[in-house]
């Protein structure tokens, strides 16, 4: 009976110092697992963060490389309509295209007039040349739409009113995102005060009638 008992304590000794020793070995390992998990979650956010500034940078770039080439664009158009005016301007002009010829001289003089009239606003309102050359082919496009509305005889003239006020729009929310709110508004006070002063620019005159809509209503 004693070496069942004697054999019974050594048991319960050995397995108590292996069950010490298990809890001894968890406690040590528990430190390194949190600070390799933290590290790790450390690294995931690194991560993401930089993927998110390279994301940035590439919508950064692909603006900048859109609008460069729309300048590049707008000042190779304007340099072929120079050089179209000066070699027609140099030939002799017989009796029948004479009427064409005046035709032409007569558009690309209204060209010039709109452009140094733009020009006069845009450096009253003192935006850069880039952004002058932006605003520029904003109008641009937005005058050649308006025409299109104009000219569309299956519109009302409500509907046309109410297209035109929306183009506008768009117009001048492109101009703020390129300009800035401040000089947006520099530039829409230094229009309607050169208009007060010279009168409308043809190419315009559809903003000036939305402008009147809005005061009526």
């Amino acid at each position: 009976m004693k070496k069942i008992l004697l054999t019974l304590a050594v048991a319960f000794t050995i397995f108590g110092a292996e069950a010490q020793q298990s809890k001894s070995k968890k406690s040590k390992k528990s430190p390194v697992n949190k600070e390799a998990r933290a590290q790790a979650a450390f690294a995931k956010a690194q991560a993401e963060k930089q993927a998110q500034w390279e994301e940035q940078r590439l919508e950064r770039l692909a603006y900048d490389s859109a609008r460069l080439e729309n300048e590049r664009l707008a000042a190779e158009k304007f340099e072929q309509d120079r050089v179209v005016l000066r070699d027609t301007k140099t030939h002799v002009m017989d009796s029948i295209n004479f009427e064409k010829y005046k035709s032409f001289s007569t558009q690309q003089a209204g060209f010039y007039t709109s452009d140094k009239y733009h020009n006069d606003i845009i450096a009253a309102a003192k935006l850069t040349t880039a952004q002058g050359r932006e605003v520029k082919i904003i109008n641009e496009a937005y005058t050649n739409k308006a025409k299109m509305l104009t000219a569309d005889a299956t519109l009302t003239d409500a509907q046309r009113k109410e297209q035109l006020v929306v183009l506008n729009t768009e117009r001048k929310a492109k101009i703020k995102a390129i300009v800035g709110n401040g000089k947006a508004k520099k530039l829409e006070k230094e229009r309607k005060e050169f208009v007060k002063k010279n009168g409308v620019d043809p190419n315009d005159s559809w903003i000036n009638e939305v402008d009147g809509y809005a005061k009526n209503n």
